[in-house]
């Protein structure tokens, strides 16, 4: 019979499995930090224990969008879509929307090259290396080929805890050149500064003085005279605080008036700037001077 066990703050449910090595074991996770819920939920894994130690693959209640529990050979499409439903309800650690739309953008791309209908427990090393192979062949940078591999050796951890898969797979990413800072001259900021009006103009001097990224300033919280980027908001999740002199305070209230981030659908006659605007309007300015290979990004780089 399962027992319970407790793994940092969630429970677990523990079956005893007979190999031919000896005995070892198997841990379900029971998705709740609440006891009197892990116990009911350690019941329903005991009615399935026999079919379990016989190595049948079992999607329980809390583990699957239908509420149900099934005996399944998952497909890879749904096996993705319990991933994200778990992580995106993971009591320890919810995905963040950003996260989640990455590891959604990733498996999309995925499945372009591994058919969606292919059965999670027949997938093998040469469906890995074949897809980097495609990825690669279809001009993706190497950053969105690496992430698309570590969002996937990510799902791959969880699919082997669960049973989904037995076989090992080795997601390796693949090498990438090492990315160097792309700086812009003062006498091209300048020159940019120069062929946009007086406002972008002030939104460049901003950026270019305090570092933030594009969208950073409309996620923040004014503190005094430091930028406070929540962690929720942060590239890497923690949280960071940017000092603004008291010009750069004035364009950041500006900005907040004139900005917004969300796209609207019902307002065409809005006076607001997507945030995105910026960028697209300084990649203008550098295509009117004859700047070639700087980004919206080169100015954070030159703070």
């Amino acid at each position: 019979m399962a027992k319970l066990r407790k793994l940092g703050y969630v429970w677990y449910a523990r079956i005893r499995l007979a190999t031919n090595s000896g005995q070892t074991e198997r841990c379900i996770n029971l998705k709740t930090k609440r006891r009197q819920e892990a116990v009911k939920r350690l019941a329903e894994v005991n009615v399935y224990e026999d079919i379990i130690k016989e190595g049948e693959d079992i999607s329980f209640s809390w583990m699957n969008p239908e509420g149900a529990t099934q005996i399944v050979d998952m497909t890879l499409r749904e096996s993705f879509d319990v991933y994200l439903k778990f992580r995106s309800e993971d009591v320890n650690s919810p995905l963040r929307l950003s996260s989640y739309q990455i590891f959604e953008l990733s498996f999309n791309r995925i499945l372009k090259y591994i058919s969606g209908e292919t059965k999670v427990s027949v997938l093998n090393q040469s469906d890995i290396e074949a897809l980097k192979t495609a990825l690669v062949k279809a001009k993706y940078s190497r950053a969105t080929v690496n992430i698309s591999l570590r969002n996937l050796r990510s799902w791959f951890g969880e699919a082997k805890a669960t049973g989904q898969i037995k076989t090992e797979l080795n997601i390796k990413q693949i090498p990438k050149k090492e990315a160097r800072p792309i700086y812009i001259r003062n006498s091209d900021f300048e020159k940019i500064l120069n062929v946009v009006d007086p406002y972008l103009r002030r939104v460049f001097i901003f950026y270019h003085g305090c570092g933030a990224r594009l969208r950073e300033p409309f996620d923040a919280d004014l503190d005094g005279n430091f930028l406070v980027i929540p962690a929720s908001r942060s590239k890497n999740g923690k949280e960071r605080e940017l000092f603004l002199t008291e010009d750069q305070i004035v364009t950041y209230l500006e900005m907040k008036e004139k900005t917004h981030v969300e796209h609207s659908s019902g307002a065409p006659n809005r006076k607001t700037y997507h945030y995105r605007h910026y960028s697209k309007a300084f990649q203008q300015a550098c295509t009117k001077i004859g700047l070639q290979g700087r980004k919206f990004h080169s100015l954070r780089h030159t703070a």
